[in-house]
């Protein structure tokens, strides 16, 4: 008798067609995207937006089977590329944060990384194989984390709690940056950056609310340029 309350509850919920799936990476989660998503609402407030949050390879995986049409977030690696498009939003850089105060402010990299102990993005993310690179450029590659994480309620805490510095996208911290809780050490390194933008499949649907989505991460990306 519950299963057939429970169906005929959902048999008397009017179906939603005016929904748009999106997959959504740690980077533009905290700022770029409830922006984005805020915008949407403004112009369609009878559509949905469902979003997903993970890892890049199981949004990549969900982009594929179509169980989200977008994802939103670091451009993917080569390798997962095939059948892919990408849309350049805009580029951002990789950051070692610390709370404020931190007493490795002011001091040498090759010091700073040798002496606090370290949280790295997971080895999936996709700005592993940047930071990766850079120890390996300061002859730390066998330095070893105290931790790995790109979830920004994890990694707020124990910097917060201790003297840990964090590799992580600028846009997962921008606020805490902001706000001065979390400040930024200086590694001497302009080139540890990387492209955010837009990921569908090849020859995707003509979905007039995808394509309402992405115009105005386009628009809200160029906004945040022009600033």
């Amino acid at each position: 008798l519950q299963s057939l309350e429970a169906g005929c509850r959902v048999l008397r919920v009017p179906a939603h067609t005016d929904l748009v799936k999106v997959g959504v990476l740690p980077t533009v989660a905290g700022g770029f995207f409830p922006s984005v998503a805020l915008e949407f609402y403004a112009q369609r407030p009878d559509a949905r937006i469902a979003v997903m949050t993970g890892p890049n390879r199981y949004l990549i995986d969900l982009l594929r089977s179509g169980k989200i049409d977008l994802m939103i977030g670091r451009i993917p690696s080569s390798k997962d590329m095939p059948g892919l498009a990408f849309e350049h939003l805009y580029d951002e850089p990789i950051e070692l944060v610390a709370r404020a105060g931190h007493p490795a402010l002011g001091l040498d990299p090759a010091q700073i990384l040798s002496e606090f102990p370290l949280i790295l993005p997971n080895p999936g993310a996709i700005i592993r194989q940047s930071v990766d690179q850079y120890l390996s450029a300061l002859g730390l590659s066998s330095l070893r984390p105290a931790l790995e994480t790109v979830a920004l309620p994890v990694a707020l805490t124990m910097l917060e709690s201790s003297d840990m510095l964090w590799f992580i996208s600028r846009g997962v911290v921008e606020r805490e940056l902001k706000n001065g809780s979390l400040v930024t050490l200086d590694m001497k390194a302009d080139y540890m950056s990387g492209a955010v933008g837009l990921t569908r499949k090849t020859g995707f649907d003509q979905n007039n609310l995808t394509n309402l989505l992405a115009t105005l991460s386009h628009q809200r990306a160029a906004k945040n340029t022009a600033h």
